[in-house]
């Protein structure tokens, strides 16, 4: 199949009712899209202290951010509230993990979860995650090798859960704020 432009990509993104793309279709238009050195290249930016989150795009349908990671930064354990999310790695390889509660959220503020998924995906390799879903990501490459994923979210994010890996604590981040870090 082709590849889609920038401008198709958010002409379709755009054509769907309502607010919220479904997870599936976000999964499509981000496989079809063509992301070139030209749409990324300005949105680089480099941190030792954080990975960097820099928009690309913030329509009411969906958002878009460029994400550079240095060697050893990852999110923390966190869902996307109400939103689906898709993440495409341009350069480099990333290790994703996916969680699942294991509990019935007896104690309220905690969450005991557990791994269900520990994958690497190199450029090109996409994940989703559908609303509700728990996962962390980060640059585990070794040898200061940075990696760049671009990262797309539907509805555009509003809040999300975090979750601490050693006690359980459930955090809130709530947009703005949100994109400093995870």
């Amino acid at each position: 199949m082709p590849k889609i432009s920038w401008d198709q990509f958010i002409a379709r993104a755009e054509a769907f009712p309502g607010s919220a793309i479904p997870v599936r279709e976000l999964v499509r238009l981000v496989h079809d899209l063509d992301i070139t050195p030209a749409l990324i290249d300005s949105h680089v930016s480099w941190s030792p202290e954080t990975y960097q989150r820099i928009p690309l795009l913030r329509t009411d349908n969906v958002e878009a951010l460029v994400l550079c990671w240095e060697d050893g930064q990852e999110t923390v354990i966190h869902d996307h509230g109400p939103s689906c999310s898709v993440a495409r790695v341009y350069s480099g390889t990333t290790k994703l993990e996916n969680f699942r509660r294991n509990d019935r959220g007896e104690k309220k503020g905690f969450a005991k979860l557990e791994i269900t998924e520990t994958r690497n995906l190199g450029p090109g390799d996409a994940c989703a995650s559908d609303v509700g879903g728990i996962h962390s990501m980060g640059n585990h490459m070794g040898g200061k090798q940075r990696m760049i994923t671009v990262n797309f979210y539907s509805p555009p994010l509003s809040k999300i859960q975090t979750f601490d890996r050693a006690t359980g604590a459930i955090g809130e981040k709530v947009y703005p704020a949100l994109l400093a870090t995870l």
